[in-house]
């Protein structure tokens, strides 16, 4: 079966996409011959071959290496208090610096940020995770989020955002539909993740009609998230 995103996706693969900033190769994936490899980001890990794009339209391969065009691509930035996550028991009555890309990696159709996750594009500005750091620290924040859109596509970029802000003093969290993979979350946690909100969109038949996902990953993802001692909240 072809690979295909399922956002709208608003460029092409080519070497040209190197040149950017905000495209790099991703650690998260393994090579499978033949110039394919498997992403190893979310659970859907998708098998691609040279020139294809993964299923969240913001990761492709090109020469048998996966690169993510999301490294620091940001689509919105702003402040916002932990609650509105919803993260009721994680820093109460603070805020957080909150940013997000562009894509997802699950189809929803009642997505209320489709805005954003129902499009994969190279539009946005390229932040450096450093600046976003500042911006929070400018701002009195006490801690990053990464929302609006599914997290899990901007791992790389969190993993050093996660670093800078945690030597700061500043707190780390993520709202994400918590389907990506144990490798991704004990690597997102070990950069200094340490809070998390998942949100359950139904049960086993809700995810495997409207989603094409499988519910227990989704389950296997949260107590993993525990184990990992990752404060978590789901909604």
């Amino acid at each position: 079966m072809p690979i295909y995103s399922w956002a709208l996706r608003t460029y092409d693969v080519s070497r040209d996409l190197l040149r950017l900033p905000n495209v790099r190769e991703s650690p998260f994936y393994v090579s499978i011959g033949g110039g394919r490899v498997r992403c190893m980001l979310c659970n859907r890990r998708c098998t691609l071959s040279s020139g294809q794009v993964g299923l969240c339209g913001m990761r492709f391969n090109l020469d048998g290496k996966l690169y993510t065009v999301a490294y620091g691509l940001l689509t919105a930035a702003e402040s916002r208090p932990m609650e509105i996550k919803p993260l009721f028991h994680f820093y109460p009555r603070t805020s957080a610096m909150t940013i997000s890309t562009w894509g997802c990696n699950f189809p929803c159709a009642w997505c209320q940020n489709w805005h954003l996750s129902k499009f994969a594009s190279l539009d946005g500005v390229y932040v450096p995770p450093d600046r976003v750091v500042e911006w929070a620290i400018e701002n009195g924040d006490s801690g990053v989020n990464i929302s609006f859109n599914e997290p899990t596509l901007l791992t790389e970029y969190a993993i050093d955002l996660f670093r800078i802000a945690r030597s700061k003093g500043l707190h780390t969290s993520i709202n994400t539909n918590g389907y990506l993979t144990p490798e991704a979350l004990t690597a997102l946690r070990e950069a200094g993740l340490e809070g998390m909100n998942s949100d359950i969109k139904g049960g086993t038949e809700t995810y495997r009609s409207w989603l094409a996902a499988d519910f227990r990953k989704l389950i296997d993802t949260l107590e993993h998230a525990l184990k990992l001692g990752i404060h978590l909240e789901v909604t």
